[in-house]
């Protein structure tokens, strides 16, 4: 576990190094290649801030199976985001080859997929449908849906898309958004609050983080009605997953369904 632990906390770090410096100053953010606006830089730095702190909540867990919903949707994202950079080599080396993001998501998948099958971090248990369950596997519906459109029609999902994207951008967001519908659906059917609240926990920030972007450069909106619906979506997330997580956090009837131990 201790290994695990460190694995996690390593990953949270470069997380906090693109999320932080991404959203306080996007024309100097740490680690992200890609040559973009400052718009699209907090929404990438969104991303990844709150996925560190996810991480890092579970790494403080106690039990290694509290750590499957986040650590499979990391080792995910990794993997895809390394084929988009592949993919798109040109538009991610613009400035210079990018060793430590490349490193880093060849060897992170690496081990989080061996830590996965070397404790056995899978469940076969049904996603919980009531309650947070039900707020979660509505999530992973929203999210994944998003992810296949920007993942595999980029330009009609670059002419809904409340502000201007390219097509290596919407394919870039598109990974994420398929990783945190995964980490959703898993986060769903777990039944202990540990597995749970660190993805929560990272919904509820991305949320948050996607307000303070639009406050920060609302005139890079398009106004139409995709940035009602952004202001409206962001706005029930930030209120749903603070909701769920003091629910959680209080053992309130609300997460009742997470109070029965999940068959593994």
């Amino acid at each position: 576990m201790r290994l695990l632990r460190a694995f996690l906390l390593v990953a949270a770090a470069q997380g906090y190094a693109i999320g932080l410096t991404g959203l306080m100053k996007p024309a100097s953010i740490v680690g992200f290649p890609l040559v973009t606006t400052p718009l699209n830089d907090r929404f990438v730095a969104s991303f990844y801030l709150a996925g560190a702190i996810g991480l890092t909540l579970t790494a403080l867990v106690r039990r290694a199976d509290d750590t499957r919903v986040l650590l499979t949707a990391f080792s995910f994202v990794t993997v895809v985001l390394l084929v988009v950079t592949i993919a798109y080599w040109s538009d991610f080396t613009a400035k210079r080859v990018p060793y430590p993001w490349l490193v880093s998501y060849i060897v992170d998948p690496i081990l989080g997929g061996a830590a996965i099958v070397g404790w056995r971090l899978w469940s076969t248990a049904p996603a919980r449908l009531r309650g947070v369950g039900l707020l979660l596997v509505v999530e992973a519906a929203v999210f994944g849906g998003l992810g296949v459109l920007l993942l595999a029609a980029p330009g009609g999902a670059i002419d809904v898309w409340p502000w201007h994207l390219t097509v290596v951008l919407a394919r870039t967001y598109g990974s994420i958004f398929l990783a945190l519908a995964l980490g959703a659906f898993l986060a769903a059917r777990e039944s202990r609050p540990a597995a749970v609240v660190p993805f929560l926990a990272t919904s509820f920030v991305f949320a948050v983080c996607g307000l303070a972007t639009y406050a920060l450069h609302s005139s890079r909106f398009d106004g139409a009605a995709a940035t009602q619906i952004w202001l409206a979506a962001h706005s029930l997330g930030a209120v749903a997953f603070g909701t769920a997580l003091v629910a959680v956090g209080r053992g309130s009837p609300v997460a009742a369904e997470l109070a029965v131990p999940a068959p593994r």
